[in-house]
């Protein structure tokens, strides 16, 4: 049987067992074979390099990293020859503009299914609540800044001490600039040959914090709401895809009970490890990068590190930000300026309130690494928290650091 076919009937038999959903509170929109935004799978079941999505991950003002994005089986169509685009990427923007939750089913490489819901916080920029439930009895959720990872196999939940699954940005403005942006961004324009619709379809790649990675978004001409994705994990968007989308719904308004989580009482509750991908470990070891760290303790080191790095965000000195973070210096001038600088000035930080002691260490190949906690105010006067992970590493007999990227996804601090 084809994979094709295959994916078709693991789909359809799970569809089969889901319980009827009660109707949409607010509009929905239903769009087959559609998706929406970035995911990660569980671990153990999936293994911790199977991400079933993750978004353009932003860190709230110096998104050093970008995270997973979507999924989805695109047709095989024969698209014409690149051009700039002429179809308006804002109409695709204020298309999805109203929508505050969505529904997908999701596909992992290995053929797990998961039924995936999000929603969005009040501001509409990131994620709030996220739930997916596997078709083996897996869930994966967030909570109050915590993401949980749910294996009934072993009957245990690993924690990560931050949001690590869900939307940032949510789907809308900020991502799909972004998404334009990135390396070898280039928009096609077709036809589906089996509803005859016109599609359009936004391809790039990227050295994320989850390793190198590729995708295709697509659109639908018509309605101009997003209707697949195809994620990679390389660069050239070549071999068996990471995972597939295959529906998704859009929803203005989704209530709280849909994201109610049920795991037996007894269940053992354990940290999850904190792995860095070996693909990116290569990029971090340029002796020209980060800073030394000669008679500084790791604290002290991180703390000096992050500092320059986020004056250089503020001041929007690339060549620095370059330096310190090693992910970025493949990224192109245009989408680096982007992420460190928005568009919209009053998201754009003015402060750093607060960096924090270490709260988690680790190692990887080139050594430990340590996470710390900062805040952050951006001008509209709105404070966020997000983690940094810093890596040290010793090159020609001196010690240096870098910083790796964001651990996990920024929230906004309630006063």
């Amino acid at each position: 049987m084809s994979q094709t076919r295959d994916t078709e009937r693991l789909l359809e038999t799970y569809l089969e067992q889901l319980p009827a959903r009660q109707s949409a509170e607010g509009d929905a929109k239903v769009l087959a074979d559609a998706l929406t935004a970035m995911w990660q799978t569980r671990p153990h079941t999936v293994p911790a390099d199977r991400k079933i999505w993750r978004t353009i991950m932003k860190s709230r003002t110096v998104r050093l990293a970008v995270a997973v994005i979507l999924i989805a089986v695109l047709f095989g169509t024969f698209f014409g020859k690149l051009t700039k685009p002429a179809w308006a990427l804002e109409q695709a923007i204020t298309a999805m503009q109203k929508y505050t939750a969505c529904n997908a089913i999701l596909i992992d490489s290995g053929g797990m299914v998961f039924d995936c819901w999000a929603k969005a916080e009040p501001s509409g920029e990131l994620s709030d609540q996220v739930v997916l439930k596997g078709s083996n009895g897996a869930v994966v959720w967030v909570k109050d800044n915590k993401t949980y990872y749910y294996n009934p196999q072993t009957n245990t939940v690993e924690v990560d001490d931050a949001k690590t699954a869900g939307f940032s940005p949510w789907p809308g403005p900020e991502l799909l600039e972004l998404v334009s942006k990135a390396d070898d961004a280039r928009t096609v324009f077709g036809k589906d040959p089996t509803t005859g619709r016109g599609r359009v379809v936004m391809t790039g790649s990227l050295a994320s914090t989850f390793g190198p990675i590729s995708w295709s978004i697509e659109f639908d001409a018509e309605t101009k709401l997003l209707v697949s994705y195809t994620q990679w994990d390389n660069t050239r968007r070549s071999g068996a895809p990471k995972f597939s989308v295959v529906k998704i719904t859009y929803f203005e308004e989704l209530p709280d009970s849909f994201f109610a989580v049920d795991v037996p009482r007894n269940v053992a509750y354990t940290p999850k490890p904190l792995l860095l991908p070996e693909a990116n470990l290569a990029l971090l070891g340029n002796p020209d990068h980060g800073i030394p760290t000669e008679e500084l303790t790791r604290e002290q080191a991180s703390r000096q590190i992050l500092e320059q790095v986020y004056k250089a965000s503020m001041a929007g000195d690339l060549q620095t930000i370059r330096k310190l973070c090693p992910l970025t210096d493949t990224w192109s001038e245009e989408l680096l300026k982007a992420v460190i600088l928005p568009e919209d000035e009053n998201k754009r930080l003015v402060e750093v309130v607060k960096i924090g002691a270490i709260c988690r260490e680790g190692s990887s190949r080139l050594g430990p690494f340590v996470v710390l906690p900062t805040r952050l105010k951006t001008k509209d006067g709105r404070v966020w928290e997000e983690k940094q992970i810093v890596q040290f590493r010793q090159i020609a007999g001196k010690e240096s650091c870098v910083v790796y990227g964001p651990y996990g996804i920024a929230s906004e601090v309630k006063e």
